[in-house]
């Protein structure tokens, strides 16, 4: 049932009763969410945790690797195939208390404390002192909390009630790593990208311990302790394959052995609770293990996807205390790995709720068909045929080299087109084959007939007349002596393929960045510049005459109702918490009146061509708000597509 029929059945239903004598026995029906996910999750996982007795009992942290603190916590029951959302966003790491598993602790720009599994939760941050970071660490002892902010290691024993500084290291920004052991946690060990420390006392006070020899500049990376030996501990250097270890719990260090190849981005280590001589390395280059304390290893990532041909790329990894062959890998945009073998072989799912993925692409060539493509280049791709209850891999043969952009023939859906990072490609047959067609690389495509395409390969437009064999430029980039713009966007009118807009950042890329928008006629022949200063900048799919634009100095919404030769002002001062610069914009599929902007509180929605917005006043889920990206298609009137700031697709149905 739509949130129409809802909202006309629960205007109704007081009135029915009170006819029938019955209205005061009976409560009207909810209604639904306006919100729900749509599409498989994923994102990247910066924070694992597993419930000590119970292996199918996982806590993820996952969302935006690179933007800071904008994670989510999420649950899953079933050892990973599908997940619930907790609590965020603005959040990078997750703890379990060992004695009362119940206990859960999440932490970013807050800490969180759930006592009952994550259900409920209670803010339990510690005041400032001076200086705030990121919490980027936690640990957990039975009865005692560790917290990483910055530089700062701080400790809570009762919950977070009230914190102490327990370690602080006073030159330059170290983020600090806390460890504490299962099996004896009065050790507490702490490292920084320069130092190791060691406590006796349960992490009260510590001191400075032994650092492996390595030069002083070279940051430490990955550092793990064994669950089962309380003083043996590994270690390993950023951009160092090298691994290092002690069994005297810090006071020497020993080379261990290398990784075959070298160490790149990130770097995590996992000991087997059981063994102190299996251990796992996750980094840049991919996941490996060792059967012998290091000496030597192995790649580990049979099962596991390989975008543009290299391994996936791994920050997190946790074993199942109760069950250690049981093991999860957090990954870069793929969300969680799952292994049931000691990392024999590996397997990802579609990862149904964890909505914490980018979204590089959304299709829909017809009501019951969408195109899918996740993760930083678009290498995660699916293909839903039954309207997003269902999904399957899509075009993945091409996809892992990244999935920039996608179209098809206007009125055959079948004929698809793509570009990826080794050229354009061709489909007849809806994604099952692919022929390549050229090496021209681009990011933005538009098929306007059988043989007539435009797109970015170059710097500019360019159109090609025998289907992308070879291009013209029609557009040059060069806006200003200094200035040049980037294609955004390139929107085909269904109803005739001649009017065709395109949307472009300009910037001289460094002091200057501004927008534009450009119209065109005769198919991409010819363009002429629109002579509006805007940010946003939107067309109603279902009449090409139809255009919005932000003022983005005035913070005014203005609309055209002829293609952009004239505009109006229809709303001087749009709602508070939309960005006018790089706020989203999308106008209705089936209603060119019907216009949505994204904002930090959420999606705000217009049924008056833009002189008047209401807020869809309701996380997309566990407190994410802030859009990033919105959609809407001709195909689906009335539905709206949002990608929140901290990640993850859903769909709004607003009549």
């Amino acid at each position: 049932m739509s949130q129409a029929q809802w909202s006309r059945l629960r205007r109704a239903l007081p009135v029915v009763m009170t006819l029938l004598g019955l209205g005061w026995g009976l409560a009207a029906p909810a209604a639904p969410p306006p919100w729900a996910p749509f599409g498989p999750g994923g994102g990247s996982v910066t924070s694992l945790a597993v419930d000590p007795g119970n292996p199918g009992l996982v806590y993820a942290v996952a969302g935006f690797l690179y933007a800071g603190p904008l994670g989510t916590l999420y649950r899953s029951t079933d050892g990973g195939a599908t997940w619930t959302a907790l609590v965020g966003p603005d959040l990078q790491a997750v703890a379990i208390d060992p004695a009362h598993p119940s206990t859960i602790y999440a932490a970013g720009s807050r800490v969180l404390r759930s006592t009952d599994g994550g259900h409920t939760w209670i803010d339990v941050t510690p005041p400032p002192a001076t200086e705030r970071h990121s919490i980027n660490s936690l640990a957990a002892a039975p009865g005692v909390v560790f917290a990483a902010d910055g530089a700062t290691l701080l400790r809570s024993a009762d919950g977070g009630g009230t914190w102490s500084a327990v370690l602080s290291e006073q030159v330059g920004f170290a983020p600090l790593t806390v460890l504490v052991s299962p099996s004896d946690p009065s050790h507490v060990y702490a490292a920084s990208s320069r130092s190791i420390y060691v406590s006796s006392d349960g992490g009260a006070s510590f001191t400075p311990a032994a650092r492996p020899s390595v030069s002083p500049d070279q940051p430490l990376g990955g550092f793990a302790l064994a669950p089962s030996a309380p003083g043996t501990l590994y270690a390993m250097f950023v951009q160092n394959p090298t691994v290092f270890r002690s069994d005297d719990r810090a006071a020497t260090w020993r080379t261990a052995g290398s990784l075959p190849v070298g160490s790149t981005g990130f770097q995590v280590l996992q000991v087997d609770p059981r063994n102190p001589e299996r251990v796992y390395a996750g980094t840049g280059s991919g996941l490996f293990k060792s059967a012998n304390g290091g000496r030597s290893w192995t790649q580990s990532d049979a099962g596991l996807p390989r975008p543009s041909g290299q391994p996936l790329a791994i920050v997190s990894l946790a074993a199942a205390p109760s069950q250690p062959d049981s093991l999860y890998a957090g990954t870069v945009d793929w969300g969680v790995g799952r292994s049931r073998s000691a990392g024999e072989h590996w397997q990802i799912g579609l990862e149904n709720g964890l909505n914490a993925a980018t979204v590089q692409l959304l299709k829909f060539p017809r009501p019951d068909t969408t195109y899918l493509a996740l993760g930083d280049g678009g290498t995660r791709s699916f293909r839903s045929a039954d309207g997003g209850s269902t999904w399957q891999p899509f075009a993945r043969e091409i996809a892992l080299d990244g999935l920039n952009d996608l179209a098809w023939e206007p009125g055959h859906p079948e004929d698809l087109y793509a570009f990826n990072s080794k050229g354009l490609w061709r489909s007849l047959n809806e994604g099952s084959t692919w022929k390549k067609v050229s090496a021209g690389v681009g990011h933005r495509l538009a098929v306007l007939d059988r043989s007539t395409l435009l797109s970015d390969v170059g710097c500019g437009i360019y159109r090609s007349g025998n289907g992308g064999r070879t291009w013209r430029r029609v557009l040059s980039c060069q806006v200003t002596d200094e200035d040049f713009a980037t294609i955004q966007d390139l929107r085909v009118d269904p109803k005739d393929a001649r009017n065709v807009y395109a949307y472009a950042t300009v910037s001289n890329g460094s002091s200057h960045f501004g927008f534009a928008a450009y119209r065109s006629r005769d198919g991409g022949a010819h363009w002429k510049a629109l002579q509006i200063l805007l940010s946003s900048f939107a067309v109603a799919p279902s009449d090409f005459r139809i255009l919005y634009a932000v003022d983005p100095f005035q913070g005014r919404l203005l609309r055209s109702a002829d293609g952009g030769d004239h505009w109006d002002v229809v709303n001087p001062s749009l709602p508070a918490g939309v960005d006018t610069f790089f706020g989203p914009m999308v106008v209705d599929g089936g209603d060119p009146d019907t216009v949505y902007l994204g904002s930090a509180p959420g999606v705000q929605v217009s049924h008056d061509g833009g002189a008047t917005f209401a807020l869809v006043d309701a996380p997309f889920e566990a407190g994410k708000r802030q859009v990033g990206r919105l959609w809407t298609d001709l195909s689906r009137p009335g539905f709206v597509y949002a990608m929140p700031a901290a990640g993850g697709l859903f769909e709004g149905h607003f009549e």
